[in-house]
């Protein structure tokens, strides 16, 4: 670390790095800070067959709520020996996300912006079965994944469970 950058924690799993104007400099529209953004994750798999296809580079993708994953983050998958959070990792995959599809979800279906006039894609869609293939689902069906999104809610679709939300498709490879 050069003594222009400095550290700044904003997440325990991310790490930002700021480099600060040269002495002398002026900012300007031209000549404003530079931001360097370094941003780690990690990601536990509990599915599976998912596990499998992760760890033999098959599935290149992901879907997670929220919007906290960008282009050129990293991830680490990780699985468990024995229980989640209770026992050991027993395997690591280190990737580099190469693109992010943002996702916006109902229970109907879901668009990939919040424009008003987006293409509104219902879960029987061919589209949305693709999204759940290349999510390397067991049934690779555009309503599996609303069970997905359900449980990335904390809840069950059977059970009533709402799915709306903001999610991202992540994927790398």
């Amino acid at each position: 670390m050069t003594p222009n950058h400095k550290r700044s924690a904003t997440h325990s799993a991310n790490i930002v790095w700021t480099r600060e104007p040269q002495h002398g400099t002026h900012t300007t529209t031209h000549n404003l800070r530079e931001r360097i953004k370094m941003t780690h994750h990690m990601i536990s798999i509990t599915y599976g067959p998912k596990i499998v296809a992760i760890c033999d580079g098959a599935c290149t993708q992901i879907i997670r709520k929220g919007n906290r994953v960008s282009v050129g983050d990293t991830i680490i998958f990780h699985g468990w020996e024995g229980k989640p959070y209770r026992s050991k990792w027993n395997w690591r995959k280190r990737v580099i996300v190469t693109e992010v599809i943002p996702m916006y979800a109902t229970e109907y279906g879901f668009a990939h912006t919040k424009n008003i006039n987006a293409r509104f894609y219902l879960w029987d869609d061919p589209h949305a079965d693709e999204i759940a293939a290349m999510d390397y689902r067991s049934i690779p069906h555009g309503l599996v994944l609303t069970h997905v999104l359900a449980e990335l809610n904390g809840g069950n679709i059977l059970d009533g469970e709402n799915i709306d939300g903001e999610y991202q498709i992540i994927r790398w490879g």
